[in-house]
């Protein structure tokens, strides 16, 4: 619970937690920079970089919680694969709670941003985990949301379980 303080009670008697709880999607992005306009098939191309990074909704926004000094806790779902390992990292290294992260069989969601020299992009998208997240609305257990005042679900419409689950979810996040 790293960065979470017990709840404090003011002198009215009202429990005052400092932390969010963030509900969403983990990916592991790789940013192509320099792609040509259109590469022919069954060639290479040299491109100017290469580069993995932390992604999706939970993901960047419990990671940009942390940085900012205000405690947050993933809940998510990652692959059992490196990948899933190198998303928890970033965000546990950014001081984000990932003990909520459940790590699935399947792959860790996965994304690829072509980009080319004038900017325009082009995305390629492997849901893997995503697939299986929130398919049941997870209940928000005292250890859960302990130290959070607030609670951020991260883009129901990207992850295809919480289309159904949403509204349970955030009736009991209340």
């Amino acid at each position: 619970r790293r960065g979470f303080r017990k709840p404090s009670v003011t002198a009215g008697g009202v429990e005052q937690a400092n932390g969010v709880l963030v509900a969403g999607n983990l990916v592991l992005d790789t940013v192509v920079i320099g792609v040509p306009e259109s590469p022919p098939w069954n060639t290479s191309q040299w491109v100017e970089s290469m580069e993995q990074h932390l992604g999706g909704n939970c993901g960047n926004t419990s990671h940009a919680i942390a940085r900012l000094g205000v405690p947050a806790r993933a809940l998510a779902f990652a692959g059992r694969d490196a990948a899933g390992d190198r998303v928890t990292e970033i965000l546990s290294a950014a001081g984000v709670d990932t003990s909520f992260i459940e790590r699935t069989g399947m792959p860790t969601a996965a994304s690829v941003a072509l980009v080319r020299a004038d900017g325009a992009r082009c995305f390629l998208h492997c849901p893997g985990a995503s697939l299986v997240a929130f398919l049941d609305a997870p209940e928000i257990t005292p250890s859960l949301a302990f130290g959070c005042a607030f609670f951020h679900m991260a883009n129901p419409f990207g992850i295809p379980g919480l289309r159904s689950t949403a509204p349970e979810i955030l009736r009991r996040a209340r």
